[in-house]
């Protein structure tokens, strides 16, 4: 059930720009993706590229690193995400405050998500004081079938909406314990009614 929309009026060069933000968050790295790797994964001119990651560069969209002139994402972005809490009608001081109690309580980390486009977005995480910290970070994506908190979303969902998400994700093995099967799916929702 991903976001499948398709604007009527698209400007071509956003879109670009938009792809080559898109490919550099799912295959960059602290070193970077050089203009010529852009150019030929995205099938791109490199002038056009080029012209691009110049204006990203400028809004700090993206950054040059040390490595044969490659770029990564920059904190523009970061910037900019870190505004979207504001922007929505969450209370921060209300449901930290629980978190934290119940953080405190059970001493696990406890996540807080909203549903979006068919998977969760962490928005905030609270853990104990311990060594061994979760790996899903404030801003991460997570799949509804394969998280606890995502499970509880599809918990509210009726049955023909389950199997409709079921048909339209693609479904991966993420853990030996991740269920994959719809009629699994549908006896691990039962237990939270």
């Amino acid at each position: 059930m991903e976001f499948n929309y398709t604007p009527k009026y698209p400007v071509q060069t956003l879109q670009k720009a938009i792809e080559i933000l898109m490919y550099i968050k799912e295959n960059g790295s602290s070193d970077g993706l050089t203009i010529a790797e852009l150019s030929e994964k995205l099938d791109m001119g490199k002038s056009v590229v080029h012209r691009i990651l110049d204006t990203l560069y400028a809004y700090r969209f993206v950054e040059k690193t040390d490595k044969n002139g490659a770029y990564r994402l920059g904190w523009g972005i970061y910037e900019i995400a870190q505004t979207i809490p504001l922007h929505h009608s969450l209370n921060e001081d209300v449901y930290r405050k629980i978190m934290e109690k119940l953080c405190n309580e059970f001493q696990e980390t406890v996540n807080l998500g909203i549903y979006n486009n068919g998977e969760v977005v962490i928005i905030c995480k609270v853990e104990p004081d311990r060594r061994v910290r979760s790996n899903i970070e404030v801003g991460e994506r997570e799949p509804l079938y394969a998280t606890a908190l995502g499970k509880q979303f599809l918990s509210e969902f009726t049955k023909d909406k389950v199997r409709e998400y079921f048909e339209t994700v693609q479904l991966k093995k993420l853990t030996e314990n991740t269920i994959v099967d719809l009629d699994k799916m549908y006896e691990e929702l039962k237990k939270s009614e």
